[in-house]
């Protein structure tokens, strides 16, 4: 399996519970045979979306904003697993994480349709990576809100969220949760 780790961990260092945590789940799902890549935001320049929607009318598909943001495009969308990972900070995801996300507005179309009695974008790729996520810092409301923002989410790219999980114990419910997709 092919999956894309954004690490939304502002902090530096090896020594937040989040870096570490996620050092050792990509480990260890790389020792179990999947192909892992992990994205160090904090470590890239990713630029502030401008709600200009030239990646949807001056070059579609891809933003107009010159920076990094555009790096993880393709190996997330040819993942069969995107784990979003956060330190829970003001009862969200980080803003890094937030910023990064908006950026990835050029992944849909900007065409809509009715879905379920609600509007929608549609499909530009033929398939969306699962969504799994991993917080730090996060209560059990934590949790449930945030979940319920990445199922909005998984809709708009035609995918499901595959796991929520607290990174105090997520190195083995990761792998459980991945042999689980």
């Amino acid at each position: 399996m092919k999956i894309v780790i954004l690490n939304g961990e502002p902090a530096k260092g090896k020594t937040t519970g989040m870096n570490a945590a996620l050092d050792k789940i990509e480990k260890t799902l790389t020792k179990a045979g999947h192909e892992v890549e992990q994205f160090i935001l904090r470590d890239m320049d990713i630029k502030y979306c401008i709600g200009c929607f030239g990646c949807w009318v001056k070059t579609p598909g891809r933003c107009v904003i010159k920076d990094d943001a555009y790096i993880p495009y393709k190996p997330i969308m040819n993942s069969d697993l995107l784990i979003y990972a956060s330190p829970v900070k003001m009862k969200f995801i980080s803003s890094l994480l937030k910023r990064m996300m908006d950026r990835m507005i050029p992944l849909i179309h900007p065409y809509m349709s009715i879905r379920d009695g609600e509007m929608h974008h549609t499909e530009r790729y033929d398939k969306s990576p699962v969504i799994g996520v991993v917080l730090g810092d996060a209560t059990p409301d934590d949790m449930e809100f945030i979940e319920r923002y990445f199922k909005r989410t998984a809709l708009n790219f035609f995918t499901r969220v595959g796991f929520v999980l607290n990174v105090d114990n997520a190195v083995k419910e990761v792998e459980n949760a991945v042999n689980n997709i």
